[in-house]
């Protein structure tokens, strides 16, 4: 991974879909906003060609091997961070990012090996700051469920289970590589968001 050496700081939001990431990466943001010269916040797979292919493979609109899912993944990260992500940091404004790399090593690890995704991922831009919320596969299920949302390819609770676990298996092969923190995602939103801006702070 490369270190960012750029004036702003990168921070990324990761979980199980569910888990409120989203939620919690637009309310970093919005408090950001009020302290930092710019925030730019952004989501992976991007609204860039690679990554709108991306979501129309993971809504199953088409079709291809699980490698080049992964590889279109990786291709998207790398004009993400060159048109969006780094101009924004090397202009001092802090980037906070719905999903990064943390990502396809967990969900990706479903179909091919962990160590290959760390591989075609070890050239890109470290975060300043990673949060995980962990929440359990079954309560993101529900959460899923309640708004509305239709299942996507990663959705089932039983796979969900899986990428829960090798997010914790992704953490554990990059501890000492770069920051990441892994927060209790199942209590309310306010004592969540309360620990994540906390660890921004630090």
């Amino acid at each position: 991974m490369i270190k960012n050496r750029h004036p702003g700081k990168f921070i990324v939001l990761e979980g199980l879909d569910g888990a409120g990431k989203s939620t919690h990466a637009k309310l970093a943001a919005d408090f950001l906003r009020k302290s930092e010269g710019g925030v730019l916040l952004t989501q992976e797979p991007s609204f860039l060609p690679a990554g709108d292919l991306s979501r129309r493979r993971l809504a199953g609109d088409w079709d291809c091997p699980p490698e080049s899912l992964q590889l279109l993944f990786a291709a998207d990260r790398a004009d993400h961070l060159a048109k969006e992500i780094l101009p924004a940091l090397e202009n001092g404004a802090a980037v906070v990012a719905d999903r990064y790399f943390l990502s396809s090593l967990a969900y990706g690890a479903v179909d091919v090996e962990m160590e290959w995704l760390a591989q075609i991922n070890s050239r890109f831009l470290a975060p300043d700051l990673t949060i995980y919320l962990d929440v359990p596969p079954e309560v993101c299920a529900q959460r899923i469920a309640a708004n509305g949302e239709s299942a996507e390819l990663f959705e089932k609770v039983e796979i969900l289970e899986i990428v829960r676990h090798n997010y914790k298996k992704a953490m554990e092969m990059l501890k000492g590589k770069m920051k990441i923190v892994l927060l209790d995602g199942n209590r309310n939103k306010e004592e969540v968001f309360g620990d994540i801006i906390n660890k921004i702070n630090l």
